[in-house]
């Protein structure tokens, strides 16, 4: 590898790339070196203009310059410059400083099979072009406050190593992450998603935020998947939650749940009902965690604070036999299931408060007449069944009648889950 240590070094290693007529395809190339010095594009010097001029091919369109297998040690600065847009184009570079973009014009930027060992840092950047992203690796803190994309903004299969905002980021063309990975939070914090934003595959390894994104546009989803992440905390203070969904990419637990709900909406809207149902039980779930935090107002009169209290007691204990009944309508063989186990229970308890039967324990079980408890068992299944089901009953107390009546309302209860379940298509 030669060393660069000024632009007269860089235009002495120019060599003229592929020339594609058809697809004007134009690039001038620097290959395998190490820059040494701050690299700005457009260049400051009209050394490239100059390069051009002797092409014979120039009449073919304007190049660009591509740097590939180079190694910058120093600063690189992309901005909005006074001369014609040039394309630039960086193949499988390593940048051992901080990357800035100022601003670009409508030329294009390519960064391919790239390694940003320091902060990336688009803060407050308009860019007019298109940007390329592709299979790239951001080592370090990659920075999107305030920045503008006005075309194409591609990170495919691009690698997020520390946690990430995209913080009041516009994107007003199609933005693409598919199968990017992000290996810590991500939050689209205040985030315009004017027209597309395709997450085809990404891959989520902790906290995933889309809860104060603005969007006017569509969401892709084929081939996403989102688990029930831990990552998430309770805030009741309003600075401490603004800080932490802006500048520490800590991600509140209920804009947890409101990007699962987004996510659910999103995919009912595409008739995808078979993959919204996952994401609308962990926003069940979530839910039922954040009532767990449950903190009465003391400003409140005692009856406003009790009928609080109420109101999260039954909310979660709903929350809970949703959960444990159907899975929230995800799941009929675990209704099925809640059917005959809790009927059992409420069953057995009925019959052994009367005189006509008595506990029975493991080492007698011999002594059941299967048949005949088998065909009360199924009688008492039915939920409009009587309470004289039971010939001569003998009956001891009310209390055959009181768990008897929860029986029927547990198993009323556990068959309207279960056809709820077998809806879940529909």
């Amino acid at each position: 590898m030669s060393t660069i240590n000024d632009e007269n070094d860089l235009r002495v290693v120019f060599t003229t790339g592929i020339i594609n007529q058809s697809t004007n395809d134009y690039w001038i190339v620097v290959d395998n070196n190490i820059i040494e010095y701050d690299f700005k594009f457009p260049l400051i010097s009209p050394k490239l203009e100059d390069y051009e001029s002797t092409l014979t091919a120039r009449i073919f369109g304007d190049f660009g310059i591509k740097m590939q297998n180079c190694i910058f040690n120093n600063t690189i600065i992309l901005y909005k410059g006074i001369r014609n847009p040039k394309n630039i184009f960086f193949d499988n570079c390593t940048f051992n400083d901080r990357v800035s973009i100022h601003g670009f014009d409508t030329g294009v930027i390519t960064f391919l099979n790239c390694t940003f060992n320091k902060l990336f840092d688009a803060r407050n950047a308009i860019i007019d072009g298109k940007v390329r992203f592709r299979e790239c690796h951001f080592k370090d803190d990659a920075i999107f406050r305030n920045t503008r994309f006005n075309e194409l903004a591609d990170f495919w299969r691009s690698i997020f190593y520390k946690k990430t905002i995209f913080f009041k980021t516009d994107f007003i063309n199609t933005a693409v992450f598919s199968a990017a990975t992000f290996k810590e939070n991500v939050l689209f914090t205040y985030t315009l998603i004017d027209k597309l934003m395709i997450l085809r595959g990404t891959k989520i390894e902790k906290g995933f935020d889309l809860s104060l994104a603005i969007i006017k546009g569509k969401l892709g989803l084929f081939e996403f998947n989102l688990d029930n992440y831990k990552d998430a905390e309770f805030f009741t203070d309003e600075d401490r939650y603004e800080e932490a969904v802006s500048e520490l990419a800590v991600i509140p637990i209920k804009n947890k749940r409101e990007t699962f709900r987004i996510l659910k909406d999103n995919l009912e809207s595409q008739k995808n009902l078979s993959e919204s149902l996952k994401y609308k039980a962990i926003e069940k779930e979530i839910f039922r965690n954040e009532l767990k935090e449950f903190q009465n107002i003391s400003t409140l009169s005692w009856w406003e604070q009790i009928k609080n209290w109420c109101n999260n007691r039954f909310e979660r204990i709903n929350l809970w036999l949703n959960k444990w009944s159907n899975d929230h309508g995800n799941s009929y063989g675990r209704a099925f299931a809640f059917i005959i186990v809790v009927g059992w229970i409420f069953f057995y308890i009925s019959l052994i408060t009367t005189k006509t039967y008595s506990f029975i324990g493991i080492r007698r079980i011999s002594e059941w007449e299967f048949s005949e408890g088998f065909k009360l068992f199924v009688e008492f299944l039915n939920p409009i069944h009587k309470f004289d089901y039971i010939e001569n009953p003998k009956l001891s107390s009310a209390w055959f009648y009181f768990f008897d009546f929860l029986g029927k309302t547990f198993v009323g209860y556990g068959i309207y889950q279960f056809i709820q379940a077998f809806r879940k298509y529909k």
